[in-house]
């Protein structure tokens, strides 16, 4: 195949640039010419954008058809990211449109020996999750006694009781604290102090623990 170099290429290609397979389709189509230099110019669009201002600057005075192919190609790829641009500013791709109910970010400090694997506080309510780490003195499971929340910024109402998903909890299992009456606004930050009260039986005997800590996050 040798195209006629005295004519520039179809308008299509713009579209083919827009869509993302222009860069794929021109290097096939100059690799199968049966022109020399074709083949050797056609390499250039793997360097995408850049190739076709290339090929286009080498080549406009001299083959009309592949420096209006690159031309297009270019053409069609800036239109792409004036779309996109146009888009993310309308807010479109926003985190609040693409993940609406997920947690953005949240920290803890203390409760050992659990940890907060997540927490999320909306209009619905406040959850927090926990992962139980090795619990004192070997045990091998424990008793929930109470759990609540105090100090809280951001949370309505700033104190509250939370409520076990289970009561008898073992070493390396997870489990919900969740308060039904607490709130926070979307996109505002929260921060509470936490205590979580368990038992550990343990050579006859009942021990009560305290593991307090504090969370903070972004309301989902």
């Amino acid at each position: 195949m040798v195209w006629d170099t005295s004519k520039k290429a179809s308008k299509i290609w713009i579209i083919l640039g827009f869509i993302g397979i222009g860069q794929l389709i021109a290097l096939i189509y100059s690799l199968v010419s049966k022109n020399d230099k074709d083949r050797i110019l056609g390499v250039l669009f793997i360097l995408g954008w850049l190739g076709d201002i290339i090929i286009y600057f080498l080549e406009k005075d001299k083959d009309k058809y592949i420096a209006s192919m690159a031309l297009y190609l270019l053409i069609g790829e800036i239109v792409v990211i004036i779309v996109a641009v146009l888009l993310f500013s309308a807010g479109l791709f926003s985190t609040s449109v693409l993940a609406p109910t997920a947690s953005v970010s949240v920290s803890s400090v203390g409760f050992s020996p659990f940890s907060v694997s997540a927490a999320v506080c909306n209009s619905n309510g406040l959850t927090v999750s926990f992962s139980t780490g090795s619990l004192p003195n070997g045990a091998s499971s424990a008793t929930i006694i109470s759990s609540s929340y105090s100090s809280g910024s951001g949370i309505t109402p700033t104190s509250g009781t939370l409520i076990p998903s289970t009561s008898i909890i073992s070493s390396g299992s997870s489990f919900n604290l969740v308060s039904s009456t607490a709130s926070c606004k979307s996109g505002a930050a929260f921060s509470a102090s936490g205590v979580l009260t368990y038992e550990i039986s343990y050579n006859g005997l009942t021990t009560t623990y305290n593991a307090t800590g504090t969370i903070a996050g972004t309301g989902s």
